[in-house]
């Protein structure tokens, strides 16, 4: 396993591993960064460019999501597949019903 300083060669006495390296980038759900990101809130689209009866698809953290606005104004995140909105309309930028 590959042994690193740290950034800059600075590991403030600590022999960084790849794998610690990984621990610090990759954000998947089941990686430690992307537990620990997770635990608050992100920003994934202004709200202003999303309007009523809208969906758009993002990727955030390794997952992919759909955003969309109700047409009470109510903006709502949900899983890409999830089973109230068919992927193919969200893809199309038309919300599913719920």
């Amino acid at each position: 396993m590959a042994t690193t300083n740290g950034r800059n060669g600075n590991g403030h006495g600590r022999n960084w591993t790849e794998e610690d390296w990984n621990d610090l980038y990759h954000t998947g759900p089941d990686t430690l960064s992307g537990k620990y990101m997770r635990l608050f809130w992100q920003p994934v689209q202004r709200s202003d460019e999303l309007a009523p009866g809208k969906a758009k698809p993002v990727r955030i953290m390794s997952e992919d999501l759909t955003v969309y606005r109700a047409q009470d104004g109510t903006p709502h995140v949900v899983d890409f597949r999830c089973a109230g909105i068919r992927p193919e309309r969200s893809m199309r930028g038309a919300a599913g019903r719920a």
